[in-house]
């Protein structure tokens, strides 16, 4: 069978997405282009070789699952280098999102056939990661290369303070990065 570097997640230092770095080649195997016509609309996570989650937000205006295809192993839009393969989509399964709160933003993207992973195993890092090709810079453009930041989980009490989210934080949310000014 061909081997690839697919199950492999390469360490790196950085502190957020936001003054982050450029991920390596194959830095992030589980992250995923989810496109359609052939240009990147938004990230998302490998969970088994048929199922991607995602933030479901970016499906609500292209819920047609003939409409997307998933591609991984590759270290920016530009350039792809698909040492994972790419899939297209059989099914797109939200959980009650509701566009007006931003609450359940979540999806389920099953494929046509598998990612080509072997050995997957589900890491549980110490520390939070987060990877995506949002802005860089607080209300800035999305970036071309895939970005890598490493974040801490804060508490709802604190998100939901009147100085941060002030309430809008519900139960089904996690807050993540730096109270920073």
């Amino acid at each position: 069978p061909l081997s690839t570097d697919c199950d492999t997640r390469v360490v790196s230092n950085s502190s957020r997405v936001v003054g982050g770095q450029e991920a390596s080649l194959g830095a992030w195997p589980w992250q995923v282009s989810l496109q359609v016509d052939g240009f990147h609309i938004c990230g998302g996570s490998i969970i088994t070789p048929y199922w991607i989650v995602k933030a479901a937000h970016c499906v609500v205006d292209r819920s047609y699952p003939e409409d997307w295809t998933v591609h991984a192993g590759f270290g920016n839009q530009i350039s792809t280098h698909f040492r994972c393969g790419h899939s297209s989509v059989s099914h797109i399964v939200t959980h009650d999102y509701n566009t007006e709160t931003g609450n359940n933003d979540i999806a389920l993207v099953r494929l046509i056939k598998p990612l080509q992973i072997n050995g997957w195993t589900s890491l549980l890092p110490r520390t939070c990661w987060i990877s995506g090709f949002g802005s860089t810079v607080s209300s800035g453009s999305g970036s071309n290369s895939l970005m890598e930041a490493e974040v801490s989980l804060i508490d709802r009490t604190i998100s939901n303070s009147s100085s941060v989210y002030n309430g809008k934080i519900t139960q089904d949310m996690k807050c993540a990065g730096r109270l920073e000014v």
